[in-house]
């Protein structure tokens, strides 16, 4: 199985890229990466709450008013992207009728 902080990290590492990179190909490879790691996570019971814990620093720094005054419009959607990877990889949104709607 995977070494969980290897995982831990390279979520990280992708969700700072994907608010950080200004190209907007780069932020969708980041994306497919991260949904691709998190959709691993929920094959290990020791990955499982990664996911939660990379949902929650997107939301936080979102909210944080720092984030917000220094971010810019285009990176704003790395923040959107992140979110969409780890909603499409939790098993009760992945099973819902509105999974149809997110998909690529």
């Amino acid at each position: 199985s995977p070494p969980p902080q290897l995982v831990e990290d390279a979520g990280s590492l992708l969700i700072t890229a994907m608010v950080s990179l200004k190209h907007q190909g780069a932020a969708f490879a980041a994306h497919n990466a991260l949904q691709q790691i998190a959709l691993a996570c929920n094959s290990y019971e020791h990955l499982f709450s990664f996911p939660d814990q990379w949902a929650s620093r997107i939301l936080y720094e979102i909210s944080s008013q720092e984030t917000v005054r220094d971010s810019t419009l285009r990176r704003s959607t790395g923040y959107a992207l992140g979110l969409l990877s780890l909603m499409r990889t939790q098993p009760s949104f992945a099973s819902s009728s509105s999974a149809g709607l997110c998909q690529n």
